[in-house]
């Protein structure tokens, strides 16, 4: 079994703390919102941050504003922008109906190439599902135990 390297974690209340932690961390500081890529490649020792300054806990950030939103990485050869998506979630909150229908407008976006691990139709069913997941997480909602089961990670 893979385990994480040691590391410090941080989880500050506001922007501008957040910005004093990462520049006094300086190139030793990574900052972490949900961690589906990193914390793997933590394990593998691809990324091997001294450490990490968690986003969840600033309110600034739970509210999506014009200029910020979606964009879908796995499912495409190149990340794509979930436009209606973003342009549907400005100045909303973040309820549960908001964060449903968001997820359904990515899905429409996504252009999943099939390969030989997982087919194209899985990958377009996972998206609204892993856009709840996001949003649920930047509302502030308590993901620890979907993140245990999904991707093994306790933070």
């Amino acid at each position: 079994m893979m385990r994480l390297p040691w590391f410090q974690f941080h989880a500050p209340t506001s922007v501008a703390e957040a910005a004093r932690i990462l520049a006094g961390e300086g190139p030793r500081g990574m900052l972490i919102a949900g961690g589906t890529d990193l914390l793997p490649n933590m394990k593998r020792r691809q990324q091997t941050p001294a450490t990490l300054i968690s986003l969840n806990r600033i309110e600034g950030l739970k509210k999506i504003a014009n200029g910020s939103g979606l964009v879908l990485g796995a499912v495409s050869s190149h990340p794509l922008v979930a436009s209606k998506a973003n342009e549907f979630l400005i100045g909303k909150k973040l309820s549960d109906e908001v964060i449903a229908e968001a997820g359904a407008l990515a899905a429409s976006r996504a252009k999943p190439m099939d390969n030989t691990d997982l087919d194209v139709y899985w990958r377009k069913e996972v998206v609204p599902g892993f856009v709840g997941y996001a949003l649920r997480e930047i509302r502030g909602d308590d993901m620890r135990a979907m993140r245990m089961r999904i991707a093994r990670q306790a933070l």
